[in-house]
């Protein structure tokens, strides 16, 4: 708190960063409300918790909201020319004030206690960790994939792994197009109109390349050395992943199946 310059510290258990935030917004609430004072600034640098606070359906920090809304109607049947606003700082801003509050509450250190207060979204948060990290070690061992399965790398240049955030690792690079999708699933999964399929599953279509040089069509030849398909060419064993969409976007019959008009 300004003015008073009052700190005011309690532990908010095993919470997400936002549900803290909330908690640190009903703590200033409290507080304030109790001072007197009828205009009310809070500053904070997260907005989900800021629109937290006056929300009073089913989340996982329900409860401080519902203490905040009922301080605030008290408030304001006290003060009825007050007023109550929400400003949001960012980190990056370097305001001296908010950098002071910040250092004040990461050098707090609270003992882990039996029976700490637990929100939904913490558990929730621990679980979709677990469950990841799992996920991830699956896929790293190879035993839970195909043989056939294009692995590839990411922009750090690291095994692009599966993950559930910011719309997936290949479905957030390919979801704007219905047949870019298309056709970067057959060429990760190898299951594609070329001869090497056709080989496996069909073995009494052809299976030559079109273009003359190879008896079986495979992936790789498709990738690294057919002339029908020779913009933006990647590079195997472990292709970057946009390098793979960017030959596909240059290469529009690439692992196509041939209703489009094949290259000359």
């Amino acid at each position: 708190m300004l003015g008073g310059r009052v700190s005011i510290k309690a532990p908010a258990g095993r919470v997400t960063s936002v549900d803290a935030e909330l908690f640190a917004i009903r703590l200033a609430i409290v507080r304030t409300t109790t001072t007197g004072c009828p205009n009310i600034v809070v500053i904070m640098d997260c907005l989900p918790a800021a629109k937290r606070a006056m929300d009073m359906a089913i989340h996982s920090g329900q409860g401080h909201s519902i203490t905040v809304s009922k301080l605030i109607r008290l408030h304001f049947e006290t003060h009825p020319k007050g007023s109550l606003h929400f400003w949001d700082c960012p980190s990056n801003a370097r305001w001296f004030i908010h950098a002071e509050v910040h250092n004040e509450a990461t050098r707090t250190h609270c003992p882990v206690q039996e029976q700490m207060e637990t929100s939904y979204d913490a558990l929730s948060q621990e679980n979709s960790k677990k469950r990841l990290e799992e996920w991830i070690t699956d896929f790293s061992r190879g035993d839970t994939r195909d043989r056939h399965f294009l692995a590839t790398k990411n922009d750090k240049q690291n095994e692009a792994c599966p993950t559930y955030t910011k719309g997936g690792t290949w479905l957030s690079l390919l979801g704007h197009s219905i047949t870019l999708c298309a056709r970067a699933t057959r060429a990760i999964l190898n299951h594609a109109p070329i001869g090497e399929y056709r080989a496996q599953f069909h073995p009494q279509e052809p299976a030559a390349s079109p273009c003359g040089e190879v008896d079986l069509k495979t992936r790789a030849h498709i990738l690294t050395d057919c002339p029908r398909f020779t913009k933006d060419r990647v590079t195997l064993p472990h292709p970057c992943l946009g390098d793979l969409i960017k030959f596909l976007t240059s290469n529009p019959t690439a692992f196509a199946f041939t209703l489009l008009r094949e290259p000359p």
